[in-house]
């Protein structure tokens, strides 16, 4: 998301499937990523969220790394950056740690 835009969805999905990759950037004050239900980074592949200098991320559940061999990171840097999870936040899944 760019500065002071905003996303919203159900659900997300990133590295899915086995040996693909993605990532998710949200950064600048104002600019939100809101999920209703399950965000997963890392499913099989390798997903990555960076969250930078005032954007919020909010999500119900989120996972990272799920199955063995998946791969996955959070960062967030700067000034106000938020991860928000009211429901379950699950790190390692049945990956190895």
């Amino acid at each position: 998301c760019s500065p002071k835009g905003a996303a919203v969805l159900d659900t997300l999905d990133v590295g899915a499937q086995s040996g693909g990759a993605g990532a998710v950037n949200v950064s600048g004050a104002g600019s939100t990523l809101s999920v209703s239900g399950n965000a997963t980074f890392g499913d099989q592949g390798t997903g990555n969220l960076s969250i930078q200098s005032g954007a919020v991320v909010t999500r119900g559940n989120a996972t990272f790394g799920n199955i063995k061999g998946s791969l996955s990171s959070v960062t967030l840097t700067g000034k106000s950056a938020e991860l928000d999870v009211p429901g379950t936040l699950t790190l390692g899944g049945v990956a190895q740690q």
